[in-house]
């Protein structure tokens, strides 16, 4: 690899260990049976370089094109051997002359062999630490320690700002003192500071309160964290090696929470007042980090930031809201909630009932707006008062889930669609719009159909109590041990999450899907544990029977196998395994007509012509899709120390072994639990639309929209 390749690839591994490190030490730590102050090692090692390799690094013309290519730790330790590196300026030399040849020389005067000619350099503005590790003063250590300092406070550049001008009274500082002291002591007049008109500390961003743009946070995040491992040292804790001092464990862990939610360049702008608020919180009662109260306040800033966005803001509002920044740098410790984006353009997606531009869902009116479609088919629903009902329910009248149908999130409320302030219902009945137009850009949505708490994932790989195969299996049975019936392809996600910089969102994903999920946080087997089958298996044991054959030839499942005789399924887990029921899932029979049975019992519409009508009646060029959903929940492989948990007795008193994780298990939950989510998050950042994750209803299409695009 040549010196540049290296380089990159470090970056890589150092940003990647990062993630790794951030929502590991986030997430893990919730466990009960580790330390809180546990640290995770990181999974990729780097690539050393030679003595010649760092002597070419800092020649001038590499060094201005391969800085941005050097990590965290190779920098510093260059930096540190020349303090001046990158900062010299270019001085005369022969270099710049370009002086004529000997042979041309004695054609021209002799006074041309004296004529420099001088390279052009342009006017550049004055930056402050771009790109460079400042280091942490030790009055902005004291400040933070007493009064809070702001987040803005801690970007390079103006780290690089406190560093230049701490004398000479540019940047304002006070005098303190403190019992605990024999002398006063300095520290930066934040008051002073914010109210400043001075240009560098403006340009530096120190007049406000909050930041911007999300890189310059997650840069002030990395100096957070180094400025509160300072002030552990500085208290004298005594942190044991790969251990974490209390301030710094809970910088990690807030700030990792924050930089892990989803879509969080979008989504920065409104929670960042709520960073600030419990930063501020810690330094005034120094309560610990608490996931759950996190992911609850989280929820709720979100839900009033979507509030805002959809409904729109008065002129009075619009000018509170703009004073909100001004009234943060009076007072830093009021943060402000985002500024917050303009409401959706009505002009810009069609009306989902008669699919018509120039006017949203809540301002369909049957008096003034078409009755039917352009080619004189009924519309998809009408409109009541205060809610949208579907047209195909036969006696009954369904609600339209407007959510659902424009970002197929659940759950929807019932409310009426006036009303936008109602709170997400888990328990709201989710009803369907089929063929609802959505716009390829997806649109934004309704309060309640946009606000989702971000899914967190546990890491249960500490928890695993390892097993592996006897050394003396055959070919078959070692096999057998990592058998991988996974349909993913891990390496395609692992390529697509980074393209996409979804990594942190899913770090534990691609693991699983090579290595299999685990279950849960499993206790240790001291001895076989084999369940009785109950009595309903021999009632219905030809269905049974048939299900394990099934499963068996699709290969989600292996067997069958005895107890005690080759080949033994004890010698498979070895140690003990435990052999559950079989639960046989008939209901009782009925008859094929649909109508005989309970509707509330059945979430689909088995066989009915309520499906064939609604596509018949479909806009010309709506386009649908079909899909073959057999053991759509059974995709997601078992890691093999967690196999000895699924194995099942059929009726014959044989053994079989589960490879895949049961319906429903809420660690993987096939296409609709890490899966799923990694897909549609990744299919968003590439703009594909619509996205519907699949879960027992179809009910998007695709159709042309008036102006003949299609949606």
């Amino acid at each position: 690899m040549s010196l540049e390749d290296r380089l990159k690839f470090n970056k890589e591994v150092e940003r990647d260990n990062d993630i790794l490190s951030k929502r590991r030490r986030t997430f893990i730590r919730t466990q009960k049976k580790l330390p809180e102050t546990a640290d995770i090692a990181d999974d990729a090692s780097f690539l050393t370089f030679s003595e010649e390799d760092k002597a070419s690094i800092i020649l001038p013309d590499m060094w201005s094109r391969i800085q941005g290519l050097l990590h965290t730790t190779l920098l510093r330790e260059l930096m540190d051997r020349h303090p001046n590196l990158g900062s010299q300026k270019r001085k005369l030399t022969d270099a710049h002359i370009s002086d004529d040849s000997d042979s041309e020389s004695e054609t021209r005067p002799a006074k041309s062999r004296h004529h420099a000619v001088l390279t052009r350099r342009d006017d550049v503005e004055r930056t402050y630490g771009a790109g460079q590790v400042q280091p942490i003063p030790d009055a902005l250590l004291i400040t933070d320690a007493y009064h809070s300092i702001p987040i803005s406070w801690l970007t390079n550049k103006a780290l690089s700002v406190l560093n230049s001008f701490m004398v000479g009274g540019v940047v304002p500082t006070k005098r303190y003192t403190n019992t605990n002291y024999t002398s006063s002591i300095t520290m930066w007049d934040i008051s002073a500071i914010m109210n400043s008109i001075l240009k560098v500390l403006i340009k530096a961003g120190m007049t406000k309160a909050l930041i911007d743009d999300f890189g310059e946070y997650q840069e002030a995040v990395t100096n957070h964290i180094r400025l509160a491992r300072m002030r552990d040292k500085r208290e004298g804790q005594v942190i044991a090696d790969g251990q974490l001092g209390r301030h710094e464990r809970w910088a990690s862990d807030h700030h990792g929470f924050f930089s892990l939610q989803k879509q969080k360049s979008g989504s920065y702008l409104d929670w960042r007042g709520l960073e600030a608020e419990l930063r501020e919180e810690r330094n005034k009662s120094c309560y610990k980090f608490d996931l759950e109260f996190y992911v609850t306040r989280n929820r709720e800033t979100l839900l009033e930031a979507k509030l805002k966005q959809f409904v729109g803001l008065s002129s009075s509002s619009g000018e509170s809201l703009q004073n909100n920044q001004h009234t943060a740098n009076q007072s830093f410790r009021n943060f402000s909630s985002a500024p917050t984006r303009p409401a959706h353009d009505s002009q810009s997606s069609p009306c989902i009932i008669c699919a018509i531009q120039g006017h949203s869902i809540q301002g369909h009116d049957h008096a003034i707006h078409p009755k039917c479609l352009s080619n004189r088919k009924p519309l998809w629903a009408k409109k009541k008062v205060g809610k949208v009902c579907s047209l195909y329910n036969n006696s009954r009248t369904k609600e339209v889930c407007i959510n659902y149908n424009y970002i197929s999130k659940k759950p929807c409320t019932t409310a009426p669609i006036s009303e936008f302030t109602a709170a997400p219902s888990a328990a709201a009945t989710t009803q369907l719009l089929v063929g609802s137009v959505i716009s390829s850009e997806r649109p934004d949505c309704t309060l309640w159909s946009s606000v989702h708490p971000p899914l967190q994932y546990t890491d249960f790989s500490s928890t695993v109590n390892l097993r592996f195969s006897d050394p003396s299996f055959n070919t078959d049975l070692q096999r057998l041990f990592h058998y991988n019936t996974s349909p993913y392809e891990a390496n395609t996600f692992d390529s697509m999450l980074r393209d996409s910089d979804l990594l942190g969102d899913y770090p534990l994903l691609c693991d699983n899907l090579r290595n299999g999920f685990p279950l849960s946080d499993m206790p240790p087997l001291a001895s076989t544990v084999i369940h009785s089958n109950l009595t309903s298996c021999d009632q219905y044991r030809t269905e049974v029977m048939a299900y394990l054959d099934e499963e068996i030839t699709a290969g989600q499942m292996s067997g069958r196998y005895t107890l005690g005789l080759p080949p033994p399924v004890e010698r498979y887990f070895n140690p003990p395994f435990v052999a559950e029921v079989p639960y046989p899932t008939l209901e009782s029979s009925f008859e094929a007509d649909v109508y005989q049975v309970k509707p509330q019992g059945y979430c689909i519409q088995l066989g009915t012509s309520i499906p064939n009508s609604r596509i018949a009646n479909a806009p010309p060029g709506t386009q649908a899709c079909t899909l073959n959903i057999a053991k759509y929940h059974r995709t997601c492989p078992v890691l093999p120390s967690h196999k000895c948990w699924l194995v099942m007795r059929d009726l014959d008193g044989m053994f079989i072994i589960d490879h895949v994780h049961l319906f429903g298990c809420t660690c993987a939950s096939g296409n609709t639990g890490m899966i799923g989510n990694a897909a549609v998050d990744i299919w968003r950042v590439k703009k594909v639309a619509p996205i519907l994750k699949y879960e027992d209803n179809l009910n998007t299409f695709r159709t042309l929209t008036p102006d003949g695009t299609s949606a």
